[in-house]
């Protein structure tokens, strides 16, 4: 995250991604296809150039949709985010299912209690 950039910010805009996602086939695809540039066009969300991002999905990552959100891992170098794109819930548990992700990711953003 850069200077003003806080990990709250990013999970805000990580549920928005994922919501987007499951409504927008299109958006899902672009996000597959180039995360930060996804992000970026669709939430002005950027990611320093030291961060290295990846997203995986359930067919890649072999999970199902109650695999966590993701997480951050960091060195003293470098930031790594790995984050997971989980399938769509029916569309009467969308509400649900983003409030597990969010629970997940608070508890496993960077293996502390958030900021």
């Amino acid at each position: 995250m850069n200077s003003t950039t806080k990990s709250s910010d990013w999970q805000v805009v990580w549920l928005k991604a994922v919501a987007k996602a499951w409504r927008d086939k299109s958006f899902e695809e672009k996000l597959k296809k180039d995360p930060r540039q996804a992000l970026k066009d669709a939430f002005n969300f950027e990611f320093p150039q030291d961060v290295n991002f990846t997203l995986t999905t359930a067919a890649e990552a072999g999970k199902d949709a109650s695999a966590p959100g993701g997480h951050f891992q960091a060195s003293h170098s470098n930031m790594h985010v790995r984050m997971h794109l989980p399938p769509p819930p029916a569309d009467h548990e969308q509400a649900i299912a983003l409030a597990n992700l969010a629970e997940e990711n608070a508890k496993s953003c960077c293996g502390q209690p958030c900021c």
